[in-house]
């Protein structure tokens, strides 16, 4: 499996990522109308755009895992984190895997090279934000992520719930 960093000719393999693992992960947490439409082809064009973006910037990082094939099967996104709310240096955004490479320690792998990408940048404290209900809330558990914050949030005219699991030294995490 090679891990690399993303680029923008990536948009299309991650959006496939990103939407398949949104219909397997959140089944049952989100209606059912609302994981049917998501868009592979809106993605795409969120993605190209969000990864130009990251691409001209020294404070963020997205990364892609491929198979054998050269086929996206994971992304990993992080960033300096900019909320004036929750105030911790980085925010690990996203990490989506398709089901069939999970617990495989792809994930692991994944967060290592976000969180060396930080620890590189001086960053010490993180957060990541879940949605409340994902059973994949043990692996930020077991990388020692603890869950000190809670926020609502609104998408699609639905309001739920995330809990942001913190680290307060991302140089103890691996």
């Amino acid at each position: 499996m090679l891990i690399r960093e993303a680029t923008t000719a990536d948009a299309a393999g991650i959006a496939k990522v990103k939407v398949n693992s949104w219909k397997t992960t959140y089944e049952g947490l989100f209606p059912d109308e609302v994981l049917d439409n998501l868009s592979v082809e809106e993605e795409t064009t969120r993605w190209a755009r969000n990864l130009d973006s990251i691409s001209k910037t020294y404070t963020s990082l997205a990364l892609v895992a491929e198979n054998d094939d050269k086929e996206i099967v994971g992304i990993a996104a992080g960033r300096k984190n900019d909320d004036r709310i929750f105030r911790y240096d980085c925010n690990l955004s996203i990490i989506y895997i398709l089901k069939e490479y999970q617990r495989k320690k792809l994930g692991s792998r994944l967060t290592e090279q976000i969180v060396d990408f930080f620890v590189d940048k001086r960053f010490k404290s993180m957060i990541v934000w879940i949605l409340k209900g994902n059973t994949n809330s043990l692996f930020y558990e077991k990388l020692g992520g603890m869950p000190k914050e809670t926020q609502r949030v609104e998408k699609w005219g639905i309001v739920y719930e995330e809990v942001g699991y913190v680290w307060e030294d991302v140089s103890k995490i691996f």
